[in-house]
């Protein structure tokens, strides 16, 4: 398979043209723009009404997420739709295979010959796809790191847009997920990342990084107890030794 003249659809709030010819480096030929949908422009409460999102991802919306892999803004729930909407070209206009790459992606090298077979011997089995990105264990589940650069087959777009809704988690753990439950398949190769930059979908996540059980803090309130009985007992003890010192 000539992986070059599969069509790329790049996701962007307009055009990108540094991008394009960063793709045409690459050697890919048949590259299109795809306008990102705007997750700013969507409403919380009438994405829950469609029964587009989850009560839990609604929630989330309000609170801020409390897992790592929850949706943190409505710029997450813009990149699951815009990514479904190619799945779905793909599905509709019968393509075996689509090149989707956002906006952020960051080639490491120019596809090396290993890099090329190691792509074709993952899209052999119609029902795989390729990844560009790493990978690694959460909860005991395999995870992609991002869909920054992905070549995915007709069967997975299929599959990918059958269980789409309503949106749960972000759109790497939702592809994770389906490989996981054996819907989808698809190998990874750490080729791509993406730039470091304030993104309008990620946002900080300190409820994710805090331990979830109760035993943490008590640990903790007992500690800061003990620290500020200790603090209390030195400056209570400087302070009789100092009225000593002057009534001596």
């Amino acid at each position: 398979m000539n992986i070059y003249s599969i069509p790329v659809y790049y996701i962007s709030f307009g055009k990108n043209l540094e991008l394009e010819k960063r793709l045409i480096e690459q050697g890919f030929t048949n590259i299109n723009h795809f306008e990102a949908i705007d997750g700013k422009k969507l409403k919380r409460k009438k994405l829950k009404k469609k029964k587009m999102i989850t009560v839990r991802t609604y929630v989330d919306l309000i609170n801020k997420r409390g897992e790592t892999w929850g949706i943190p803004s409505l710029g997450a729930v813009g990149c699951t739709l815009s990514h479904n909407e190619l799945w779905k070209k793909c599905v509709n206009e019968n393509m075996e295979h689509i090149i989707i790459v956002e906006n952020d992606v960051v080639f490491k090298n120019k596809f090396s010959d290993d890099d090329i077979e190691f792509i074709n011997n993952s899209l052999s089995d119609p029902q795989s796809s390729f990844f560009g990105s790493k990978t690694y264990i959460e909860n005991k589940m395999n995870r992609i790191d991002g869909t920054q650069f992905c070549i995915l087959s007709k069967y997975c777009c299929k599959e990918l847009t059958k269980h789409v809704f309503p949106i749960d988690v972000q759109t790497d753990v939702y592809i994770s997920n389906l490989k996981n439950i054996g819907l989808i398949k698809f190998k990874c190769k750490f080729l791509t990342s993406q730039k470091l930059h304030n993104s309008l979908i990620q946002t900080i996540c300190l409820k994710c990084n805090l331990p979830n059980t109760n035993l943490f803090y008590y640990l903790f309130v007992f500690i800061l107890l003990c620290l500020l009985f200790c603090v209390y007992y030195y400056f209570y003890n400087y302070r009789k030794c100092a009225e000593k010192k002057l009534s001596i």
